[in-house]
């Protein structure tokens, strides 16, 4: 009988919950409300802001795919999912840092065109044109702290759902939505026909949940992307990809 291979994620983190996982969790934290401070304060030069701020956004990038990449491995996992919220909690200090430190690069643009920061030329650009798109500071904190338990919360069901309810057409191989979907690139013309007739099954079984799922992301990123003065959500993504409309 063949088993599903498992990902080696032990050179990151000995698991979602070792000592390891949550001191840098810890850190991370501590470190983007001292940040904070210190970007209020205006007592530090801005290289230095810039390179703990890097460093700060490392750390969570690091924690999210982690807790991420072993969550999708098992959605049922209580230990992967309660890492992913944990990420998620301690993400909303930083989202806050972040906010903060975009409002001080826009009231600092003389300090950015200096020689020892024309690598980071292109990036301020980019920065603060995001800046300029951005709420309020309380209402981008409530907007992050919301989308936990909003759209976030319902991405995470959509991918619980793809990952875990099966067709009962065949008991013998029974195949959940995400195993129905690979099958289009397999090489039997037939098992895809299949496979395809099969997933559009499954889907009408369990339309409601999806919809909902996918209304709340579509509805959360619409009321965002206008309160951010973007005129649509696709004008934001080709800003983000660097693409001219």
């Amino acid at each position: 009988m063949n088993t599903c291979p498992r990902w080696d994620l032990s050179p990151i983190y000995p698991d979602c919950d070792s000592p390891e996982f949550l001191q840098d969790l810890s850190w991370m934290v501590e470190e983007a409300k001292i940040l904070e401070n210190d970007l209020a304060s205006g007592s530090k030069g801005l290289k230095e802001l810039l390179e703990r701020y890097e460093l700060i956004l490392d750390y969570l990038e690091n924690l999210s795919a982690y807790s991420s990449a072993c969550y999708t491995t098992d959605t049922a996992n209580e230990t992967y999912l309660r890492a992913v919220s944990q990420t998620e909690e301690a993400s909303l200090v930083v989202q806050r840092l972040e906010v903060a430190f975009l409002n001080y690069l826009a009231a600092n643009k003389a300090q950015l065109s200096t020689e020892h920061l024309a690598a980071y030329r292109y990036v301020f650009s980019q920065m603060l044109l995001q800046q300029q798109h951005q709420m309020d500071p309380l209402l981008e904190d409530l907007a992050s702290d919301l989308a936990r338990s909003g759209a976030d919360a319902f991405s995470r069901l959509q991918d619980a759902l793809g990952s875990s309810i099966q067709h009962c057409f065949d008991a013998a191989q029974p195949k959940t939505l995400v195993q129905l979907r690979s099958d289009a690139a397999h090489a039997d013309r037939q098992v895809r026909k299949q496979s395809y007739e099969r997933e559009l099954a499954l889907l009408k079984l369990y339309e409601t949940p999806f919809a909902s799922a996918l209304n709340s992301v579509k509805g959360a990123t619409i009321s965002l992307d206008a309160r951010r003065a973007y005129e649509s959500p696709l004008a934001r993504s080709l800003e983000q990809s660097r693409i001219d409309g």
